[in-house]
């Protein structure tokens, strides 16, 4: 098994060209000689209201708003790159960039069945994200598609073993199947999958107030996130009981926080 990695760190080396890559590279040459390579990235994700939901994260409806303004100004930052949003909320929307509805009945469907919209849309290359990863940036995203020029495919690792970024050729595209989604076996099987992989730069998300600290704690975040991490782990922010917030005051600082990714 070869994984290449695009971030600190040494290549496993050339893999051998197999035949399915030299009708890739065929199909790219031609794909160059008729236009512009079509490019997107899709924001696979609920509404902010329906992240604060089923995220164990008070008020945190403003951090996913935030992430989406952040995602949509990084994309749009890109050249030739357009941004599709995926949800299950028919009207939740992006600005004014393309949204396409989620469909099926599990998370594997539904993620299936959305790559495959993209493509059947015109896209050569497609970068699929979440909306929980606040660290994630236009360095991140402009790497993954650098990646795809010399792999059908790229994948974007988390901490806790899963992914936060997938990135595919639509003439390579993956089926998706038999993978463990949501579980810490997802980027081992990935990886197992979709051989020849490039990695890039690990991402935390974010799912609980712990994850909260542990992003509040990073030297270098910018000052519109810190501030309004800040305002979320504010204990007087929780309400005006004062023995909830006598209580936050002492647990907060107690909270498990994990490790910051490894460069």
């Amino acid at each position: 098994m070869r994984v290449k990695t695009a971030y600190r760190g040494i290549a496993s080396g050339p893999a051998p060209i197999h035949p399915h890559q030299l009708i890739g590279r065929i199909v790219r040459i031609v794909t160059a000689c008729q236009g512009p390579l079509r490019r997107c990235v899709v924001l696979f994700a609920r509404s902010a209201k329906d992240e604060e939901s089923v995220k164990s994260i008070p008020r945190s409806r403003r951090l996913f708003e935030l992430s989406r303004r952040r995602i949509a100004r990084a994309v749009a930052s890109l050249p030739d790159v357009d941004l599709i949003l995926s949800s299950g909320d028919s009207a939740s929307r992006c600005g004014d960039n393309k949204a396409i509805p989620q469909r099926g009945n599990g998370f594997d469907e539904r993620f299936r069945n959305a790559m495959l919209d993209v493509a059947g849309l015109g896209y050569q290359q497609v970068v699929a994200i979440p909306i929980d990863v606040l660290e994630l940036s236009v360095r991140h995203l402009d790497s993954a598609f650098v990646a795809l020029r010399e792999s059908p495919f790229v994948l974007g690792p988390s901490p806790d073993g899963g992914v936060y970024l997938i990135g595919f050729r639509s003439n390579e595209m993956p089926r998706f199947e038999r993978i463990a989604w949501r579980t810490g076996r997802v980027f081992d099987e990935l990886v197992e999958v979709l051989r020849n992989a490039v990695v890039i730069e690990p991402l935390a998300d974010v799912d609980s107030l712990a994850d909260l600290r542990r992003l509040s704690l990073r030297p270098k975040l910018d000052l519109e996130l810190r501030q309004l991490l800040q305002s979320l782990l504010d204990p007087r922010s929780f309400g005006r009981n004062r023995e909830e917030q006598r209580y936050l005051r002492l647990a907060l600082p107690l909270l498990p926080a994990r490790a910051p990714p490894a460069l």
